[in-house]
């Protein structure tokens, strides 16, 4: 029993631990060790007691055990997920205030790692060292950040001179960055326009919508590239409208 209680407050003292690096089940976690182990120290004297609080207090310790660092380890994830998607939403939509919020309260949560990698990418694309930037951006630790595909869609445009070779490969990173970021407008709106050229209306379609909902900003191309998808559907009045919405807003001449 002296072991069990011991065990039971080292867990308690590892739960509140946990609780400063953010995992939301530290807390109640940390509650029910806490009240298993001052209610092992209070009927460690009573002897009928023993056996039933000994196998309550054991499957406490597994369920700690089980779902801690699995719940810390899904939970920070996720979170510095929501904090870096924050981070780069504000950053596209040129709120420089609320970004640099974002951005200190995300490096002093989860270091700056990536962000730094992604600096060094831009310096090595800047130098045109395409496979330095490239094995940078592979480095990061979140292949699905607006960082790593800002890298790659210049290492792509570095790598090839053909233009259709470029268009080839950076058509499914847009998608991937576009289902990864669906509030990211650039990739969206990207992925459309390269689906369109390739005749795949359906997908076009898709992602120039999402692009039309994401944009926080009239954009006269969307309007007209999502016209474009839709009226190779046969849904002419549709493409109409947004062919309507699109010269209202103002479109290229040479669109």
């Amino acid at each position: 029993m002296t072991l069990l209680f011991i065990l039971t407050a080292v867990a308690a003292l590892m739960s509140v631990f946990v609780l400063k690096v953010s995992s939301p089940l530290a807390l109640p976690i940390a509650i029910i060790a806490v009240a298993a182990a001052v209610l092992n120290l209070v009927l460690l004297r009573k002897s009928r007691f023993k056996l039933l609080f000994s196998s309550v207090a054991a499957l406490i310790l597994l369920c700690i055990c089980l779902l801690l660092p699995a719940g810390t380890t899904s939970y920070g994830y996720r979170d510095r997920q929501k904090m870096a998607s924050d981070y780069t939403d504000a950053l596209l939509n040129e709120q420089e205030e609320k970004a640099a919020e974002y951005y200190t309260a995300l490096t002093e949560k989860y270091g700056e790692s990536d962000y730094e990698r992604y600096i060094s990418g831009l310096q090595a694309l800047s130098d045109r060292d395409f496979n330095k930037a490239r094995n940078i951006a592979q480095s990061m630790e979140d292949h699905t950040s607006v960082f790593y595909y800002q890298i790659m869609e210049d290492v792509y445009r570095g790598f090839y001179s053909d233009i259709t070779s470029v268009v080839y490969n950076l058509c499914p990173l847009y998608q991937e960055a576009s289902d990864h970021n669906p509030g990211w407008t650039y990739a969206s709106k990207n992925a459309g326009i390269l689906l369109l050229y390739y005749d795949k209306h359906d997908l076009a379609r898709y992602y120039l919508t999402r692009a039309y909902i994401s944009t926080e900003q009239p954009d006269g191309e969307i309007c007209y590239y999502l016209g474009a998808a839709i009226f190779a559907q046969g849904d002419y009045e549709n493409a109409f409208l947004m062919f309507e919405e699109a010269v209202n807003i103002g479109v290229n001449e040479e669109l």
